[in-house]
Order: C-alpha cells, then sequence, then structure tokens
C-alpha cells in the first residue's frame, strides 16, 4: 500500500493544515494493518522544491510516531527524513520514482 503527501514548505514537513492531519489517521491504521498481515505499506512524502525534489518512504509505525504526544511537535524538520526515512530513487525525466527498488529492499 502506497500514500503519497506533497509539501512544497522548504524547511519542514507540516504534520498539520490547519486541524486536519496531512496524513489521515486511517491511512496510518490501515497501513500499520497490513503489515500486521504480512504486506508492506509505506507512506511517500514528496519534498517539493525547485531542481532539487525529493521522496521519502516512511513505515505507518514512524508515521504514528510523528503523531505521537513523544514526538510532539506541528512539522518534521526535513532533516529528520534524511536520517530515519528510506530516500527513493529518483529516475530521471519525466520525473519518476524507483518504487521497486524500495519493495525490493523492504523484503
Amino acid at each position: 500500500m502506497l500514500e503519497a503527501k506533497t509539501s512544497r514548505n522548504l524547511t519542514s514537513f507540516p504534520l498539520y493544515y490547519g486541524n486536519t492531519p496531512a496524513i489521515a489517521k486511517h491511512q496510518i491504521r490501515e497501513g500499520a494493518k497490513l503489515e500486521r498481515a504480512g504486506g508492506l505499506s509505506f507512506i511517500l512524502i514528496r519534498r517539493e522544491e525547485y531542481r532539487n525534489k525529493k521522496t521519502y518512504a516512511i513505515t505507518p509505525s514512524q508515521a504514528k510516531y510523528l503523531y505521537s504526544k513523544s514526538y510532539d511537535k506541528k512539522s518534521v524538520k526535513w532533516k529528520w527524513f534524511e536520517e530515519h526515512a528510506y530516500i527513493v530513487e529518483r529516475l530521471k525525466a519525466p520525473l519518476r520514482w524507483n518504487l521497486q527498488k524500495l519493495y525490493e529492499e523492504a523484503l
């Protein structure tokens, strides 16, 4: 299962838009259920920066942590993704991402 989110914010990924979570609770919950059943689930976070687009893949458990009281922030610095998320390989034009490699490494 894949969920995809995009942000143009250059410093961080916002966890909320107003009072609405950027990643819906049911998306995290259903992804975690799929993983418990033996499937693969990722939430793709795309940093939309001119000439420097990047996509990160996080697991539902990582997303759950970001929304937990122990993290307790309204946004996630891009550095956190660099350190804790899988960086999805970018393919040449047109803009594409190597999801096959992501799944192969997860298995």
